[in-house]
């Protein structure tokens, strides 16, 4: 079994991701392995008068938490 292993010098050019299930997305922060924000799906406040509904970003109410290589990274 082959094992790749990534070591990266700096986060200049890191570019950051949505993760999502369909009901729940993540956001992560322009700081590595940070969340920056979660997104319940068809959560919406009230549409403007110009009739566009905004995404209601969510506090971490499931207290997620990752880990990578068993050590903690984020909430």
């Amino acid at each position: 079994m082959k094992v790749l292993s990534i070591t990266a010098t700096n986060a200049e050019n890191y570019v950051r991701i949505t993760v999502s299930n369909g009901r729940i997305g993540i956001l992560s922060s322009s700081d590595p392995f940070k969340v920056e924000s979660i997104i319940l799906n068809n959560v919406y406040e009230k549409e403007s008068e110009l009739g566009v509904s905004k995404i209601v970003k969510v506090p971490n109410f499931m207290d997620f938490e990752m880990y990578v290589d068993g050590e903690f990274s984020c909430i």
